[in-house]
């Protein structure tokens, strides 16, 4: 309504002062928008439901019938674990 407007996004994940991996979920996102974006409607419903149920739904809801040590990515990850899992993301992405 001015003469100057600021529009200012900024996403910040902290925990204990580090990053959370804001850049990643960037990439993520960019890598959704380049591989789920041109599927077909009934298609890109699929993979919001999928989305929706594993990344934004309740995560007691997501992995409550699976004992702690099968979950996965979807359980709690060691620093280690979570190295080897991006390592092997960006290994398929080469």
């Amino acid at each position: 309504l001015d003469a100057f407007n600021v529009l200012v996004n900024y996403w910040w994940h902290a925990q204990d002062g580090e990053s959370a991996g804001g850049a990643s979920s960037f990439l993520a996102l960019l890598h959704a928008v380049l591989s789920v974006r041109q599927l077909p409607p009934q298609t890109r419903q699929s993979w919001r439901a999928l989305f929706e149920h594993y990344v934004f739904g309740p995560q007691h809801e997501v992995t409550a019938h699976i004992p702690p040590g099968r979950r996965g990515v979807l359980g709690q990850l060691t620093p280690d674990e979570l190295a080897q899992a991006r390592a092997k993301v960006l290994e398929r992405l080469k």
